[in-house]
C-alpha cells in the first residue's frame, strides 16, 4: 500500500487515514488464511488453539469474541462479511446485525468463493458491492442518530483471486487498449491459483498490474464510509485497518494466492489503528514493533475501555509492549509449515 512505502500502488484514501492513526509496518498475520486470522482477530487466540487452520474448519462457540465482549458491555454490534465468511462459520456469533447467509452451502467453503469468482467476471458485482457499502453508512448513521455505542466490522474481499478489478479502474496503469486487458484477464484467470504454473515476463507484469488496480478499486470502494466518518460523524470514532493474509504475486514462489507458503509476502499485512480525527492534520505515527493478529482484540478492547482478559495471546498494539514479541504463524494447506519470528529474526520448519 502507498503508506507502507509501495510507490507503484495508489490507495490515496487509506493514505489520508494513515495521517491520522498509528502505521504499524511490522504486521503480521497468525496464519494466512480468511477464516483462521479472522477467528485469531476475533479471539485473540491462534489457529492452532482454536482448531481453525483451514476455511471449512469453523470456530467453536466456546471462545468469547470481540463482539460478544462488547455486546455485554451494551455496544450494539454488526458484521458485513464477504465470501466464504457469509457463511455459518462461527464468527458471526455475537453480531446483533450479520449480513450473511442463515445456511451453510451445499457444498462448504467452495460454494461462496465460486459464487464470488462468479460475480467478479459480471458487470453485477460492482453495483453489489457499491449497495452493500451504503447499507454499512445507513447503518452507521442510525446508530449515530440514536446515541448508541457501536462496534462495527466490514470485510471486504479485494484485492484476491481473481484478478479482476472494476471499470475504469482495471485498466489504469496499462499501455493495452481496455479490450486487450479483458482478454488477459479471461486468458490468466485460471491458471493464477496452479502453483507451478509458468508465465511469461509480460504475464507477471499484467497480473502484478491488475492486483494492484484491484487496491485502488478497493480505495475508492471505501470511500463514503471514511467520509461519513469525517465528514458526518459529531465523535471521532476509532477505526482500524487490517489484512488477514498478504498475497505471493509470483515473488518468492511460484504461484499467486495465499495460504501455501509461509513467505514475507503472504504474512506480512497492514495494520493501522487509533482515533480518526477530523481536519487535515498530519499527525501519524510510525510504530516499528512487531504486530500480530491477536493483537487486534486487546487493541480495541483496550480502545473502549474495557479490559480484555487475561487468557488472550495478543497486547494491546497502542502500548509498548512489555517485552520483545514474538510471533508464531503457520500455512493451512499442506505440507505444512509452521514458525516464529521478531524483530531479528525469523525461524521456519516443517511440521
Amino acid at each position: 500500500l502507498g503508506f507502507a512505502g509501495n510507490h507503484h500502488i495508489r490507495s490515496p484514501l487509506l493514505d489520508a487515514c494513515s495521517r491520522r492513526v498509528t502505521v504499524f509496518n511490522n504486521a503480521f498475520t497468525n496464519l494466512p488464511l480468511t477464516l483462521p486470522a479472522h477467528s485469531a482477530m476475533f479471539t485473540s487466540k491462534f489457529p492452532s488453539e482454536l482448531d481453525v487452520e483451514l476455511n471449512a474448519e469453523p470456530l467453536s462457540r466456546e471462545w468469547d469474541t470481540i463482539p460478544e465482549i462488547l455486546s455485554r458491555f451494551g455496544f450494539l454490534t454488526a458484521g458485513f462479511p464477504r465470501a466464504v465468511l457469509t457463511f455459518p462459520r462461527g464468527i458471526e456469533q455475537g453480531f446483533h446485525f450479520f449480513d450473511g447467509r442463515s445456511k451453510h452451502g451445499s457444498r462448504g467453503d467452495s460454494v461462496p468463493m465460486q459464487r464470488v469468482r462468479l460475480m467478479k467476471a459480471t458487470e453485477k458485482f460492482e453495483s453489489k458491492e457499491i449497495k452493500r457499502i451504503g447499507n454499512v453508512v445507513k447503518w452507521l448513521r442510525e446508530r449515530e442518530r440514536n446515541g448508541d455505542n457501536y462496534f462495527l466490522w466490514l470485510h471486504v474481499f479485494e484485492p484476491h483471486l481473481p484478478y479482476a478489478p472494476e471499470k475504469p479502474d482495471r485498466y489504469a496503469d496499462f499501455d493495452l487498449s481496455c479490450e486487450s486487458v479483458d482478454e488477459t484477464i479471461r486468458n490468466l484467470g485460471p491458471t493464477w491459483h496452479v502453483p507451478g504454473q509458468s508465465f511469461t515476463s509480460q504475464d507477471l507484469a499484467s497480473s502484478r498490474t491488475l492486483y494492484r488496480n484491484e487496491v485502488l478499486w478497493t480505495d475508492r470502494l471505501l470511500q463514503p464510509i471514511i467520509n461519513h466518518i469525517v465528514c458526518e460523524s459529531e465523535h471521532a470514532p476509532f477505526l482500524m485497518i487490517t489484512s488477514d493474509h498478504g498475497e505471493c504475486l509470483y515473488d518468492s514462489d511460484n504461484y499467486f494466492g495465499h495460504g501455501h507458503q509461509v513467505t514475507k509476502e503472504e504474512l506480512h499485512v497492514p495494520f493501522m489503528a487509533g482515533v480518526l480525527n477530523k481536519g487535515m492534520a498530519s499527525n501519524g505515527l510510525i510504530d516499528t514493533e512487531p504486530v500480530q493478529s491477536v493483537d487486534v482484540a486487546p487493541t480495541i478492547l483496550s480502545a473502549t475501555g474495557i479490559e480484555y482478559p487475561n487468557g488472550m495471546r495478543g497486547r494491546n498494539a497502542l502500548k509498548p509492549a512489555d517485552k520483545k514479541p514474538v510471533i508464531p504463524f503457520s500455512c493451512g494447506y499442506p505440507p505444512k509449515f509452521v514458525g516464529a519470528l521478531n524483530s531479528q529474526y525469523k525461524i521456519v520448519w516443517s511440521a
